[in-house]
């Protein structure tokens, strides 16, 4: 909430605790946060390749050689590796540490 005086009061960042103007309380700097978002999308990268490589050698074990279901089974891979990367990410975000 902006202060009557028209100026935001310098808080300090919930994990660095270096002022950063307008920033609310208990929230990172935009430092922190990008640090953050970083080791969320490591782990979110490695979490998705693990499932990509999994549903990889399900489709290519299970599926039959036709050509319509093999195009089918890697829009499927593709698809496993956007997603769980993207789940991965938010839920890391929520839980990894400040």
């Amino acid at each position: 909430m902006p202060s009557l005086g028209g100026w935001a009061p310098e808080v300090p960042c919930a994990r660095c605790e270096r002022r950063v103007p307008g920033l609310g309380w208990g929230e990172l700097c935009r430092d922190c946060s990008a640090e953050r978002s970083r080791r969320a999308a490591r782990v979110a990268r490695r979490f998705a390749l693990a499932a990509t490589l999994t549903v990889g050698i399900y489709v290519a074990l299970v599926t039959p050689p036709l050509p319509l279901v093999r195009v089918y089974g890697i829009i499927a891979v593709l698809a496993t590796y956007l997603l769980v990367r993207k789940i991965v990410h938010r839920v890391a975000m929520e839980l990894l540490p400040r």
